[in-house]
């Protein structure tokens, strides 16, 4: 019986570095690589009241630059944190946010957040366990089903598209 307990236990550990492996294989290969981005574009979809794409690459120094990414790049989102302001209004109220890749050919949908507050000023997250492939020539997007203005900040990193 402790023989079988302790096969059973290396055969855990063995699958497990395996997918710790697997993981760093995805993981940021350098500081330089992460990417906080924040929303500061228009992204026009009739579909939505407000929505705003991510188009500015905050840096570690507080600047902040514009962004697209690079070619033979793709860029993981790990997580996003957005906030709606609607000034005054009806209180307690909720915000429903919707996190969008668009092409010139295609709008698909990556997460729904829906938040309630007493305040003016609601937001929520999303987080993606696995990160979520975005590749060049694509516009991320988060959007509202009112017409609150949205901010927002996502957090991932670049990688090579092997």
């Amino acid at each position: 019986m402790m023989e079988i307990k302790k096969e059973f236990t290396t055969l855990i550990l063995i699958l497990g570095l395996v997918v710790i492996s697997e993981a760093a294989g995805l993981a940021p290969k350098k500081a330089s690589n992460l990417v906080t981005l924040a929303t500061t574009g228009g992204c026009l979809l009739p579909q939505l009241a407000v929505a705003s794409q991510f188009t500015t690459r905050n840096l570690p120094d507080g600047s902040s630059v514009p962004f697209t990414i690079p070619n033979g790049q793709v860029l993981i989102v790990t997580d996003v944190d957005w906030t709606a302001n609607s000034g005054a209004g009806n209180l307690p109220r909720t915000e429903q946010a919707i996190l969008l890749l668009v092409t010139n050919t295609s709008i698909t949908g990556l997460g729904e957040n829906v938040a309630t507050g007493i305040t003016q000023a609601v937001g929520g997250s999303f987080h993606f366990t696995n990160g979520v492939v975005v590749a060049p020539n694509t516009s991320l997007c988060i959007g509202l089903t009112s017409n609150n203005t949205v901010a927002a900040f996502l957090q991932g990193y670049l990688a090579s598209d092997k």
